[in-house]
């Protein structure tokens, strides 16, 4: 019964205690496509994340990979900009245990800070980390 509570301020405290990324120039050629930036790290169990984004012309392009699950297995999976949710949605792991959001977001003015978190249904593992764009 303590599993979600304790997973729950897992999750927190990883989105909360990771080092932000720092943010990368716009490119000298003029064009509206920023590098790629990317953190990546561990869960609260056996599987690890990957998070990925860029600026694309007025939006951002984001993608989250969470690999060392079982397939089959549900996973809740939040995004948000600033604080600000604009992904929440269940996915199943593919085979191999992977889960893969890619997905797209309104960049918003100013420096954005994209955070991620996810947590396994069925065994309460948690993972989480952010981005600054």
């Amino acid at each position: 019964m303590l599993r979600r509570p304790l997973a729950g301020a897992l999750l927190l405290l990883a989105l909360t205690s990771l080092p932000t990324l720092p943010a990368h120039a716009d490119p000298a050629d003029g064009s509206s496509v920023s590098p790629m930036v990317q953190a990546d790290g561990g869960c609260t169990g056996p599987s690890t994340w990957v998070l990925v984004g860029k600026h694309v012309d007025g939006t951002l392009r984001i993608r989250y990979v969470i690999r060392g699950g079982k397939e089959g297995q549900k996973w809740n999976v939040f995004l948000s900009d600033n604080g600000t949710g604009f992904f929440a949605h269940a996915r199943t792991s593919h085979a191999g245990g992977k889960v893969v959001v890619t997905t797209e977001t309104p960049d918003l003015t100013g420096k954005d800070k994209i955070s991620a978190g996810a947590n396994n249904v069925p065994t309460g593992e948690s993972c989480g980390g952010h981005i600054a764009l």
